[in-house]
């Protein structure tokens, strides 16, 4: 069983990129070396698609393996852009599992500069943090692309964390992934220029889509990339000289991706590579855990 106290401990090695996830007992633990696959099976995804599960369309693969426990409990919302789900500081009162929509974690400082630090597809949920700590997080939700999300209150998703050792597996398993996309955002923030941090978060967004049509307007631009509006309209135009991307308003067309992966920073390959381990293992823990 998943440990009773809740603890995980992480070990990011960026020696072979991958994330180890541990928990206080053995469960996981055991899981990983009895079946070594679930880390090593992922191939290396240089301009590759991601597993079916990402296609807007399809159900949401966490919620998939946690819906059975939650007796009722989820309901259906439609969200739309600019939609703010929580406010950083508070509790979010529903946790939200995006079953079409995106939804972005975005961190502000006190003068008001926003920076992205990761997004919510269906792969996973938006408001973890009050499920596995008291701390409040200082990161908003917002609404990045609209669509559909299932959504569950908090207290019947702390019961079912509480009494489930399937749903403590999953669910910490996804906090780890979670952790691991929001530090790399933080080395790529720190460490590459802004033009090829703009091609991460195009090719990101790309990925959870599964089309080249990426409904984004400037405004989201530049909090993706952690830049001011007339920044961002710079940065874009070169990318839109080079032939990479078409701009409109409230569209960004990706001309070639191939051309557009290999000027974006590794950061968009490294955090491919932890989606896809978390997807395997989530599918592996609801086939081992019954």
């Amino acid at each position: 069983m998943c440990s009773e106290r809740r603890r995980i401990a992480y070990h990011l090695s960026y020696h072979n990129n991958l994330v180890f996830i541990a928990q206080s007992n053995t469960n996981l633990c055991q899981l990983a070396v009895n079946h070594p696959d679930i880390w090593t099976s992922a191939s290396v995804l240089h301009g590759r698609a991601l597993p079916s599960c990402m296609a807007p369309s399809q159900t949401n693969l966490l919620l998939s393996v946690l819906a059975s426990e939650l007796d009722g409990a989820v309901s259906t919302v439609e969200l739309r852009v600019g939609d703010l789900l929580s406010i950083g500081g508070s509790n979010p009162s529903h946790a939200y599992f995006p079953a079409g929509a995106l939804i972005s974690l975005v961190g502000q400082s006190r003068d008001g500069h926003r920076i992205e630090l990761a997004i919510v597809g269906n792969e996973g949920m938006a408001g973890m943090v009050p499920i596995v700590s008291d701390i409040r997080p200082n990161w908003d939700l917002d609404v990045q692309v609209r669509g559909s999300a299932n959504r569950v209150a908090f207290p019947a998703l702390q019961r079912l964390f509480d009494n489930s050792a399937k749903a403590r597996c999953v669910l910490l398993a996804y906090w780890a992934y979670l952790m691991a996309q929001t530090g790399q955002s933080c080395i790529c923030h720190a460490s590459h220029p802004a033009e090829t941090r703009l091609a991460r978060w195009l090719l990101t967004i790309r990925d959870r889509l599964q089309q080249d049509s990426l409904p984004l307007t400037h405004e989201s631009l530049s909090d993706m990339v952690g830049v001011r509006r007339p920044t961002l309209s710079t940065i874009a135009g070169k990318l839109q000289k080079s032939g990479l991307i078409t701009l409109s308003r409230t569209r960004i067309q990706i001309n070639d991706h191939e051309a557009l992966t290999r000027f974006a920073c590794e950061c968009h390959q490294l955090t491919k590579r932890y989606l896809e381990r978390y997807i395997t293992l989530v599918r592996r823990t609801d086939r081992s855990l019954v």
